[in-house]
């Protein structure tokens, strides 16, 4: 194991960095239970002053612990709230997923 690798997989077992998540391919079916580290990034839309701030939603999942990429459609379970997967990118390393979560 590389060092990056290293480093992801003591993030992902940290539990002030990772938290517990269910993941359902197709949104049903039995789900995977994984560990997931939660982030915002934040855009911002229309033009200068005159546009606004969104955040949106990331969650990097191990591909090791997930190792067939989620799709759009798929769901994530964090806590008691139901989450649909927007975009899925791979790392340059192809350690984890970021995972974009719809609103």
């Amino acid at each position: 194991m590389n060092a990056f690798a290293t480093a992801m997989a003591a993030l992902i077992a940290d539990t002030n960095m990772a938290e517990a998540v269910t993941y359902y391919a197709g949104g049903a079916g039995p789900g995977t239970a994984l560990r997931a580290i939660r982030s915002t990034s934040i855009e911002q839309t229309g033009l200068g002053s005159i546009g606004s701030l969104r955040g949106k939603q990331l969650v990097h999942i191990q591909s090791s612990d997930l190792p067939n990429q989620p799709k759009p459609g798929d769901i994530l379970v964090i806590g008691e709230m139901s989450h649909g997967i927007e975009a899925v990118e791979s790392d340059d390393l192809r350690l984890a997923w970021r995972i974009t979560l719809s609103e």
